[in-house]
């Protein structure tokens, strides 16, 4: 297309026939449809330590792509690479961003390309099942979708005896069985099934006879009698303000059948003298689109997201990333250069041509917090850190022009209300200087950190830790204090230190 632009330029004097004129608005018109499809990588990082966390708990790279049109843009068959020369190394499934909108991928090289856009609650807290009383076994295919249950009491849930999340009493039993039928109408777009449960003490769940899920009980696969009890004794939580305890099913096309099927539960007491038992279930479906007349997700339920990876992550030395359309013309490519852990690159405003650095990322949404034109390099010291070290002073400059530099003696993290570095530090007795180089409009540098050490006369390795000394004494996160939540007994559990902690 380029080629026949310059040959008419080049050509400017001649006389050209009005069909080439035609054929030229044709070829600009369609080139307009390719480039107005104008998605863009907007934001992403190479090196995620806790901004974001994905369905597994990790932290993996990310990338944002935004899209700046009108209408919503189908990615189906869109590519993203970590590679030029393979622009379709991860191809997007059939998933649409809305005008206007964001769309996180994880660059993890875990190649999901499911994605759930609505999320249905098709049984939720309140909706009637048919239930059995557990004083004896119920017939073998009480689970199955063929079983008449016709004869089964009814009500709605919670079931239990009689407390304030118990809307069906039932007389103190070992077992109760339950079961609701619900229809599936388009199998082809579900993608996932989630069940919630909130139980006391334990219970098993099926759908059209196979087992989906179970918790303090037996053995998987193997349904328990009528008069087992519970492993151990387990209590409710909505009713203290909790959640329901949440199972992700990816086996939709075996487990579902268009029409009817069954969702059936056996839920089981420690023992016949327990106190109470509780069983709220939830059923809800992952679906490619919304349904007609969508209800959407119950106002109780939280589901974790189902998101989208890539099948390659971003190199934290830099690499190029690209973006193609589905037929393979290039929307749009970045180089993504070194970066510190939980920074980001960005555009702002979203789409713009600028790209900022932010140290507040927003990982799926506008990049609305504060962008910065760079990172400052390290300052450096005249003498490192040693074991050995004889008095003197420690002189500290930085090769960016205009930077300011800032120091702290304690261990503590220096910021610009540290102590501002305006001559050389005299050091004679154990010190650690910790010093960040900082400037208008651009972000701080990583500390450097350099211990100094006069009093260790032993041959073995030195090994110095430093870190900021609100990680150890501070009442929320220190791990040296008992903290807001320590039960008041021996050995204090709900205390501090007895928190994971990772820095």
């Amino acid at each position: 297309m380029d080629i026949f632009i310059r040959a008419v330029k080049s050509r400017a004097n001649d006389k050209v026939p009005n069909f080439r004129y035609h054929f030229l608005i044709i070829v600009l018109f369609f080139t307009s449809l390719l480039l107005g499809q104008n998605v863009t990588i907007n934001e992403y990082m190479s090196t995620n330590s806790s901004t974001i966390y994905d369905e597994d708990g990790d932290t993996p790279d990310w990338i944002e792509l935004y899209n700046s049109e009108a209408n919503a843009i189908n990615l189906n068959g869109y590519g993203i690479t970590d590679n030029p020369s393979n622009p379709f190394k991860w191809v997007f499934p059939n998933i649409e961003i809305s005008s206007q909108d964001h769309l996180l991928l994880f660059a993890s090289g875990k190649d999901r390309q499911e994605w759930v856009q609505h999320w249905e609650t098709i049984i939720d807290w309140g909706d009637n099942w048919n239930y059995f009383l557990g004083n004896n076994e119920p017939p073998y295919n009480w689970n199955q979708q063929n079983f008449d249950d016709a004869g089964w009491l009814n009500g709605p849930s919670g079931f239990g005896y009689g407390d304030e999340d118990d809307a069906t009493e039932v007389d103190p039993v070992i077992s109760l069985y339950v079961r609701h039928e619900f229809n599936v109408n388009n199998i082809e777009s579900l993608l996932k099934i989630v069940l919630h449960v909130d139980y006391d003490d334990a219970f098993v769940a099926y759908i059209n006879g196979e087992e989906i899920a179970r918790a303090n009980i037996g053995t998987p696969g193997v349904p328990p009698p009528y008069n087992q009890g519970a492993d151990s004794w387990r209590e409710a939580e909505m009713y203290q303000g909790g959640a329901p305890d949440e199972y992700m099913i990816d086996s939709v096309q075996s487990l579902l059948e268009n029409g009817s099927n069954v969702i059936a539960i056996q839920v089981h007491n420690f023992n016949i003298e327990s106190s109470d038992l509780t069983l709220i279930p939830f059923l809800t479906l992952g679906m490619a689109s919304a349904p007609e007349n969508a209800v959407g997700l119950s106002e109780d339920l939280v589901i974790s997201d189902v998101l989208l990876h890539t099948n390659f992550k971003i190199a934290s030395t830099g690499e190029t990333l690209m973006l193609s359309n589905s037929v393979g013309t290039v929307m749009d490519s970045i180089y993504s250069e070194v970066m510190l852990s939980d920074i980001s690159r960005g555009r702002q405003p979203d789409g713009d041509p600028a790209w900022l650095f932010f140290g507040e990322p927003t990982p799926g949404s506008a990049n609305i917090t504060t962008g910065f034109l760079g990172i400052m390099e390290p300052p450096t010291v005249s003498q490192v850190g040693d074991p050995f070290s004889s008095p003197g002073s420690i002189a500290i400059e930085s090769n960016i022009p205009d930077a300011v530099l800032y120091y702290t003696l304690d261990g503590s993290y220096p910021d610009t209300l540290a102590t501002l570095y305006t001559d050389p530090i005299y050091v004679a007795s154990n010190t650690v200087i910790r010093v960040v180089a900082t400037k208008p409009g651009w972000l701080n540098s990583k500390p450097v950190t350099h211990s100094y050490l006069f009093d260790y006369d032993g041959i073995l390795p030195v090994v110095s830790l430093s870190t900021d000394p609100e990680h150890f004494w501070d009442n929320d996160s220190g791990i040296y204090v008992m903290g807001p939540n320590a039960s008041t007994e021996f050995p204090y559990f709900g205390a501090n230190f007895w928190q994971d902690w990772e820095r």
